[in-house]
């Protein structure tokens, strides 16, 4: 087996690469979950801990997708089969709660931060949510791994480097640059807008709540760190009173899409003018301060005025910050902005390039699942196609669809190529890409047509898997069903070509070297 498809498909790739080329260029990576909340000690704070059902939110869910994916579970036994506990208190940008401590991978080397939690009513139920829902958004935190060991669980997230929107713009003394504010602000309502469609709301939004992931990189990339409030609500406090809603003031349970809306609100306008229009000496003080200026006529649009900037920002703040919650922007509307419009999240450039680079794999269903773990923890371009994957998903439901590419096609090839011929590309592309004949493509399609294996296929990648899969033993179906837990089906057919249905290192390391043999 090869990496690309046979001769005809290659022909098919080359002739559309060449007509793609002819516009001169003009210059040239488990999935998503946090678990950030302190609820060691949750059993005796009841009355500070309030717990939203999700059924009670509305009702309002998502239609469970079929999709090869890896999914999280819980690992029964201890860390440090993975992982070494770092003697260390401090990491720049990361705030240490007293249950946090610094791991590093025994493998690939990687810097972690692992959360410990005692077990009990409050803690199963958060991390049972956390299984259940499977998020995946490239602005959450990645979970590595939930491990229970001596009734503690101990979740292992990404390192965020960069410190918080607060701290960031606490050092600049200012707002940001207008487009690196429209990185962030587009970040943040692409992030929200998917947590809605789940009816997940936050409740607690500030500044503190985004932090930059990626420290000295010119891409701005931020991630949700207190994921945990949309699970586990507790009261308002002095770091995040600033960004209540007026009608929450006095409801202070009350949580909605609308308080949300509200919060990214002040968050744009802080990161976008450097202004906060509500400040006092104490919690109460605010409160009183946010109801008594809603009150005033036209108080918003005044403080707005003030500020030095694009019109089109202050437009977009005061259609978050309408005084009647049901008048206020949602997420979808504000991307679609006129100021959002101008920073376009796919640019034309990183459209094509995509369309260079894929090809087709002829590879199976286990080949496949085996990949897709590798491309999650070793593709250095992992997060960036995500991120580019969700650009191109217009409706924001997960999958890829042709009148989805034919609209970006039109868009970015319109002067070039006729409507006919922007299909036919569509339709390559969906040869190269929809694996599972579905219809429309899901990410990790997206992500396998896009990977290059031979950069990723190594021995010391496949030893970190492996081991990771059941601890550095062979394995078989009742090992591989909790990481792909919609498609036992597939597991167990796959399984049928494999002697006694059991994967030894030797039959993995075999396996997947014919993605990458010259054929």
């Amino acid at each position: 087996m090869g990496s690309c498809a046979g001769s005809g498909q290659n022909k098919q790739k080359h002739s559309r690469d060449e007509r793609i080329r002819t516009e001169p260029d003009k210059g040239r990576g488990s999935d998503a979950f946090t678990g950030g909340v302190n609820v060691s000690n949750a059993s005796g704070k009841s009355a500070e801990l309030k717990w939203l059902d999700l059924p009670n939110q509305k009702k309002k869910t998502m239609k469970k997708q079929e999709s090869l994916k890896v999914t999280l579970s819980i690992t029964n036994g201890p860390i440090s089969k993975y992982y070494i506990r770092k003697n260390l208190r401090y990491l720049e940008g990361v705030n240490f709660k007293d249950n946090m401590f610094v791991v590093q991978h025994i493998v690939t080397g990687k810097i972690r931060v692992a959360e410990r939690f005692s077990m009990n009513t409050v803690t199963n139920a958060f991390i049972n949510k956390i299984i259940y829902l499977q998020l995946n958004h490239p602005n959450l935190l990645d979970i590595y791994g939930i491990f229970l060991e001596n009734n503690y669980y101990t979740i292992i997230t990404d390192y965020c480097n960069g410190g918080s929107l607060l701290s960031l713009l606490s050092e600049r003394n200012t707002h940001f640059e207008e487009g690196i504010a429209a990185q962030c602000c587009r970040q943040i309502y692409e992030l929200m807008s998917y947590l809605h469609k789940y009816g997940l709301y936050h409740g607690s939004l500030s500044l503190r709540s985004f932090e930059k992931y990626n420290q000295g990189k010119k891409h701005f990339k931020l991630k949700l760190v207190d994921f945990s409030s949309l699970f586990c609500k507790s009261d308002i406090n002095e770091s995040n009173v600033q960004f209540l809603s007026p009608e929450c003031c006095s409801e202070k349970q009350s949580y909605t899409a609308a308080r949300d809306q509200w919060a990214v609100g002040i968050i744009t306008m802080a990161i976008a003018f450097g202004k906060l229009p509500f400040d006092a000496n104490s919690l109460q003080e605010c409160l009183e301060n946010i109801q008594s200026s809603c009150k005033k006529e036209g108080f918003l649009q005044k403080e707005l005025e003030k500020q030095i900037g694009n019109p089109l920002i202050k437009d977009l703040v005061l259609q978050f910050l309408q005084i009647v919650p049901s008048k206020r922007i949602d997420f979808i509307q504000a991307l679609d902005s006129k100021w959002m419009k101008n920073y376009e999240q796919v640019s034309k450039q990183q459209f094509k390039q995509c369309l260079d680079e894929l090809t087709k794999k002829e590879a199976n269903f286990l080949q496949s699942c085996f990949l897709l773990m590798m491309i999650k923890q070793f593709d250095d371009q992992y997060s960036q196609i995500q991120e580019i994957f969700n650009g191109l998903d217009i409706d924001k439901n997960g999958r890829l669809t042709k009148p989805e590419l034919v609209k970006h096609y039109t868009q970015y090839f319109n002067a070039q190529y006729k409507p006919h011929e922007i299909h036919d590309f569509v339709n390559e592309i969906f040869t190269a890409s929809d694996i599972n004949n579905s219809g429309d493509i899901e990410l990790s399609e997206f992500l396998i047509a896009l990977s290059n294996p031979k950069t990723i296929i190594t021995n010391e990648n496949l030893k970190c898997i492996f081991n990771q899969i059941n601890q550095g033993q062979p394995f078989g179906f009742n090992e591989l069903q909790p990481l792909f837990r919609t498609k036992e089906a597939e597991i167990q057919s796959s399984l049928q070509q494999i002697p006694n249905q059991i994967i030894n290192f030797e039959e993995f390391q075999k396996l997947m070297f014919e993605l990458i043999e010259d054929k």
